[in-house]
């Protein structure tokens, strides 16, 4: 992308016609946290100064829904912004974030049927990218739960089981995943 003016309209000009005085090229910048890292689900707060309206890009793309000074992004990618004068004279804005999702747990586990009476063995077999560390939630049904690694309960009764284990990564803890059998 590039930011646009009619020839002849905004200053300065570059091809050597006369402008309109006083239309000169806004002067803009962008702004975002230190650390430009974010959970899914989340966003980071951007924001521009220097216009009157503003166009977001994310990676080269304008975002035709965002005109405002502050946006809430939650995409991963590289952030820009063109700078929009009352006068319609547009420049890009110095500056550019780059954004990057934190890593999440992927939950998955095995199960070692056994015969009611007889326990039976949940393993958890979660890969996880990030920092931090992990918890683990079961629900092993039948109004049994656990918060520990790997699980094991023994039914009274025989018979199919909704099993779900939650992962929770200390980085992350509003963004839990969940694997379920």
């Amino acid at each position: 992308h590039r930011a646009g003016n009619e020839p002849g309209q905004c200053e300065p000009a570059t091809d050597g016609r006369p402008v309109r005085p006083g239309r000169p090229l806004p002067t803009g910048a962008l702004s975002a946290p230190a650390d430009l890292t974010f959970c899914k689900g989340d966003g980071l707060s951007l924001n521009a100064s220097g216009g009157t309206t503003y166009a977001w890009y994310r990676n080269g793309v304008i975002d035709p829904l965002n005109t405002g000074a502050t946006i809430n992004a939650k995409d991963e990618g590289t952030y820009t912004v063109e700078v929009i004068s009352a006068a319609g004279c547009k420049a890009m804005a110095s500056g550019s974030a780059i954004l990057t999702q934190k890593a999440q747990p992927i939950p998955a586990f095995t199960v070692t049927p056994a015969c009611a009476g007889s326990a039976t063995d949940f393993v958890n077999s979660s890969t996880y990218a990030g920092t931090g560390n992990l918890s683990f939630n079961w629900n092993l049904d039948d109004g049994f739960s656990a918060n520990t690694t790997d699980a094991s309960q023994i039914y009274t009764k025989g018979g199919n089981k909704r099993i779900t284990m939650t992962a929770v990564s200390s980085t992350c803890p509003n963004s839990p995943e969940t694997a379920v059998a």
